[in-house]
């Protein structure tokens, strides 16, 4: 009988001894049971959740980032009838009906997602034999066991914010669509004369009255003018290729390293903004001589919603400025005056606007009516 032999550690815990090993990803894609759990009567005792494709296509992608990781374990659930550890090793053995070659080695608990990438990423072509995946192996959990251990590590999570998860990207040594976007962010939070001075909380948190918006929401849609797949731009990069040209405002400015017109654009058009709106964007409209928010009715532009507008009207006007060929302040200004002419007396605030991208997206096409045919 084929059996499939690999050393393990015990690890004891008061739910009882688990055991910690190492298998090639080629291997474990093809070993574990994935059950996700559904409405039929018939699946009542599966507990993995539904698939998310998307999720399964990002990992897939970074599977080839030439630093890819995955340094933490997956979890199955094995019957130790066919899992049987023994001096440092656990040897698993096909159950009745199982096939002796390529046979499952247990029902996976935790990281169906990357199992899935890395089966997606071998299916696309993609050799995954460089990575050894830890897993942790758990013997015979009954139905509530496995539920518990499922949802107490998928209840306990804190997500990390986007803010801090940008902010990091700047210690990167490698280039990215990331790394340009959070360095922008903080020339602008930093610049005394700029629109955004001491104006976007980094990491995500307040550290000055004026700050309204969040670093990752500055970062996130500044990414979309300069790409619409940041994760294969960065990629590329790391791999010493050029990044495939993307049609965004600001694609040929990352592509060729000239990431100061980024921030010149950026800071030229806001600085408009800054100018010919005054009120809606000057700081005491949204906070008062303490630094708290300003209750009711309040301006949009500083906020969420306004900069996601701002910015899918920068994109709308951003063949006018190409046709142009400069991103002197003037250009700038003369567009955001058309602007403001469509705005004419219309409220662009907090009882008009709410925060939505459907609202971003009706405050945009009101900022940029009639200026591009």
């Amino acid at each position: 009988m084929a059996t499939l032999i690999r050393p393990c550690i015990g690890v004891s815990q008061p739910i009882g001894t688990f055991y910690l090993m190492s298998l090639g990803a080629d291997q474990l894609v093809e070993r574990v049971r994935i059950q996700p759990r559904t409405i039929s009567s018939s699946e009542s005792h599966n507990v993995q959740r539904a698939e998310n494709q998307s999720r399964v296509k990002e990992i897939a992608l970074y599977v080839r980032d030439p630093d890819a990781t995955f340094p933490t374990a997956v979890i199955i659930s094995a019957d130790s009838a066919h899992a049987v550890v023994d001096g440092g090793f656990i040897t698993f053995s096909p159950a009745p009906g199982q096939q002796a070659d390529g046979f499952e080695i247990g029902e996976l608990l935790d990281g169906q997602h990357r199992i899935r990438g890395l089966r997606e990423a071998k299916q696309q072509g993609f050799d995954i034999s460089a990575f050894e995946v830890p897993v942790v192996v758990m013997l015979d959990l009954d139905v509530a066991e496995k539920a518990y251990v499922f949802s107490i590590i998928n209840s306990k999570q804190t997500p990390v914010s986007k803010s801090l998860i940008y902010d990091l990207f700047g210690l990167a040594k490698d280039r990215s669509p990331y790394s340009v976007s959070h360095e922008i962010a903080r020339a602008m939070n930093t610049d005394p004369q700029g629109p955004f001075y001491r104006g976007i909380k980094m990491l995500g948190k307040k550290q000055h009255p004026h700050e309204i918006l969040t670093q990752g929401s500055f970062v996130k849609y500044l990414l979309q003018l300069i790409t619409n797949k940041p994760d294969r731009d960065a990629i590329a990069l790391k791999s010493n290729e050029v990044p495939v040209e993307r049609d965004r405002p600001f694609n040929a400015f990352f592509r060729n390293k000239k990431d100061e017109l980024i921030l010149m654009a950026m800071t030229n058009y806001f600085g408009a903004v800054a100018e010919l709106f005054p009120d809606d964007w000057a700081i005491s409209s949204y906070v008062d001589a303490n630094g708290s928010p300003v209750k009711g009715k309040t301006p949009v532009l500083r906020r969420t919603v306004g900069y996601e507008a701002l910015m899918k009207a920068l994109a709308t006007i951003w063949p006018i400025i190409q046709a142009k060929a400069t991103l002197e302040r003037d250009l700038f200004v003369s567009l955001v005056g058309k602007f403001k002419e469509n705005v004419g007396g219309q409220d662009i605030s907090t009882e008009t606007f709410g925060s939505s991208s459907a609202d971003a997206g009706k405050l945009a096409a009101l900022l940029t009516k009639n200026i591009v045919d």
